[in-house]
C-alpha cells in the first residue's frame, strides 16, 4: 500500500489533497475543506468531492467521485450497510459504481491525535432531482473536471420533454431492476436520485437512485415521507388503500409522483393533488393510476422502451453498427440500461479494452477486404477505380467494413478467435479450414448476403436486373446451383490469408 496523501498531479490550489490506492487515487476537489463542511445530513459520514482517475487508465481520465469517510468509530456497521448497498446496487446496474473498498484512511485535515476512518469512494452522480426541479444547474463533467452546468430545459418544450422521458427512462431501468430481484427502494423520492450531465442533449443525461439501503436485511418497511406518504396513503389520500402498503406498492406509489414531478417540471411541494392526478391521467405518464387508487405500471418493460424512444436513445446494434455482433452483445451486457445507450454508455464502452481492439481489429480487416478486391480486379483484367481504401466513397467503405464484421463473427462461429499475429501461439493457430467448415460458413455468408440485398430493396426474380434490382440469387442456399454455391465458398477458402494479410490470425 502507497502512502496515503500522493502528488496528483498539478492541483490548481495548494490545499488540494490525492488519497492515493492500489487501483488508483483520488484528487480532493480545491481547496480541501474543513471536516465540518464536508459531514454529510445524516451525520455518519464525512464526505469530500473530487475525481478519481483508475491506475490502468494510461489516458489520465478522470470521474466525479466522492470519498466518504465512516465518521462514527466503532460504527463500522455504517460503513457495512453502505458497501453492501452499493456493491449489490452495482451488480445490478443501480445507484453510485463503487470505485474503492476496504480502505482505511485518515481524513484529508486530520490531525496527529486523529486515527484512520474506514472510507470508500463512490461515483459522484451529481444534484438531486428535487433540487434541479426548483431550478439547481445540473453539473457536467468533460476534459477531467466538473462544470457548472445549466438548469433542466422547460418541461414544456420539446427538448424539456425528451430530458423528462430520458430522467424516467433511467429511473425506470433501476427500478425495474431491483423489482425483478425482490428488492425494493422504499424512499423513492426526488430527494433520492441523483443528475449528472456528460454531453449535451437528453441523451447526455444521467439519473441515478440514491439511498440504497434495500440490501441490509433490516425490517424498516415502509418509509412514512410527508410529501410523499402522507399524500398518497393517508386518509383521504391519492391511493389511500385503508391499510399500510406493501413494498411494491410504496415504491409504484412513490415513483408515481416522480414522474409527475419530472414531466411537469415542478417539485411535489409545488403540484396540488389534481395536478398530480392530471399528469398521471395523461399519455406521456409511465404510471398509471389503477382501480381503486392504486399506482401500477402499464406493462413492465414495454414502458421503459417506450420512455427510451420517446427520449430519443439508440439501441446499442444502432449504435455501434461499426463492430461485430459479439461486440454488440459484449456492449448490451456492459450498458445494462435495457438495451439502449446514452452519452455515459458510449464514454465507458469507447474506453474498453474490448471494443477498442474490436474496432482496429474490423479497421485492418476492412482495408484488407479492400486490397484483395483490387488484386481479384487486376487478375480478372479489369479496372481499378479507386486507389486507396481512404479514396472511396463512403458506400464502398461501409460495404468493407460489413464484410469484416461478418470475418469476425464467421471466426467465432467456428468457435475459433481472432487474435494480432504478433500475440498467436503457433501450436495453436488454425492454418487451414476443412471442407465442413468452409460449406458452414458458405452457408452463413449466403443468408447473410440476401439479408443485405433485402435490406437494400432488392427482391427476386428469374432475370438478373440491377436498375430494377432484381436477382435470382435471392433465394434458399438449397435451390442454388452447385456454380453458384461455389461463389460463396470461394472467399471463405481464402479467408485465413485475408486475416494474415491484416496482420491478424485466427486460434483455437
Amino acid at each position: 500500500m502507497t502512502e496515503d496523501f500522493i502528488d496528483g498531479g498539478a492541483p490548481a490550489s495548494a490545499d488540494a489533497r490525492a488519497i492515493s490506492f492500489d487501483g488508483g487515487y483520488f484528487l480532493c476537489a480545491q481547496p480541501v475543506p474543513a471536516r465540518a463542511q464536508a459531514r454529510s445530513s445524516s451525520g455518519k459520514k464525512y464526505v469530500y468531492h473530487g475525481t478519481y482517475v483508475h491506475a490502468r487508465d494510461s489516458g489520465g481520465h478522470g470521474v466525479p467521485a466522492c470519498a466518504v469517510f465512516f465518521a462514527r468509530e466503532g460504527r463500522d456497521v455504517d460503513y457495512a450497510r453502505e458497501r453492501a448497498g452499493l456493491v449489490l446496487g452495482s451488480a445490478l446496474g443501480v445507484g453510485p459504481r463503487t470505485l474503492e473498498v476496504d480502505a482505511r484512511r485518515r481524513l484529508p485535515d486530520a490531525g496527529p491525535g486523529d486515527r484512520a476512518l474506514p472510507m470508500l469512494v463512490e461515483e459522484d452522480v451529481g444534484v438531486s432531482l428535487e433540487d434541479a426541479l426548483r431550478g439547481a444547474p445540473v453539473p457536467a463533467f468533460s476534459d477531467g473536471r466538473d462544470h457548472d452546468g445549466d438548469p433542466l430545459p422547460d418541461s414544456s418544450t420539446p427538448e424539456g420533454a425528451r430530458a423528462a422521458h430520458k430522467i424516467l427512462f433511467d429511473v425506470l431501468c433501476q427500478v425495474e431492476a431491483l423489482h425483478r430481484q425482490g428488492l425494493y427502494h422504499r424512499d423513492l423520492r426526488s430527494a433520492n436520485i441523483a443528475l449528472r450531465r456528460w454531453g449535451p442533449g437528453p441523451e447526455g443525461l444521467r439519473a441515478t437512485l440514491l439511498d440504497l439501503e434495500f440490501v441490509t436485511g433490516e425490517r424498516r418497511g415502509t418509509v412514512r415521507c410527508e410529501g410523499y406518504y402522507d399524500r398518497l396513503f393517508s386518509e383521504g389520500g391519492l391511493a389511500c388503500l385503508g391499510r399500510v402498503p406493501t413494498l411494491l406498492e410504496q415504491d409504484l406509489g412513490y415513483l408515481a409522483v416522480v414522474a409527475a414531478e419530472v414531466l411537469s417540471g415542478r417539485a411535489a411541494s409545488e403540484l396540488g393533488d389534481e395536478e398530480v392526478r392530471g399528469v398521471l391521467r395523461s399519455r406521456r405518464s409511465p404510471i398509471r393510476m389503477g382501480p381503486d387508487g392504486i399506482f401500477s405500471r402499464r406493462v413492465l418493460l414495454r414502458d421503459v422502451w417506450a420512455e427510451a424512444r420517446l427520449a430519443g436513445l439508440p439501441t446499442v446494434e444502432e449504435a455501434y453498427r461499426d463492430v461485430s455482433a459479439r461486440a454488440v452483445a459484449i456492449a448490451q451486457g456492459e450498458t445494462r440500461h435495457a438495451g439502449y445507450v446514452d452519452t455515459l454508455d458510449r464514454i465507458r464502452l469507447e474506453r474498453s479494452v474490448e471494443m477498442i481492439l474490436e474496432r482496429e481489429t474490423i479497421e485492418r480487416l476492412a482495408r484488407a477486404v479492400f486490397e484483395n478486391y483490387r488484386e481479384h480486379r487486376r487478375g480478372d483484367g479489369l479496372p481499378v477505380e479507386y486507389d486507396t481504401y481512404d479514396g472511396q466513397p463512403e458506400d464502398f467503405r461501409a460495404s468493407c467494413l460489413e464484410q469484416a464484421r461478418s470475418y469476425c463473427d464467421k471466426v467465432r462461429l467456428l468457435g475459433y478467435e481472432l487474435v494480432l499475429a504478433q500475440e498467436c501461439d503457433e501450436t495453436s493457430r488454425v492454418r487451414e479450414l476443412t471442407a465442413d467448415e468452409v460449406e458452414f460458413l458458405a452457408r452463413v455468408e449466403h443468408d447473410r448476403w440476401v439479408d443485405e440485398r433485402v435490406g437494400a430493396g432488392w427482391a427476386y426474380g428469374p432475370e438478373k436486373d440491377v436498375e430494377r434490382k432484381v436477382s435470382p440469387y435471392l433465394v434458399s442456399w438449397d435451390e442454388l446451383s452447385e456454380e453458384v454455391r461455389e461463389y460463396d465458398r470461394a472467399p471463405m477458402r481464402e479467408m485465413l490469408g485475408l486475416v494474415a494479410s491484416a496482420g491478424l490470425a485466427v486460434t483455437r
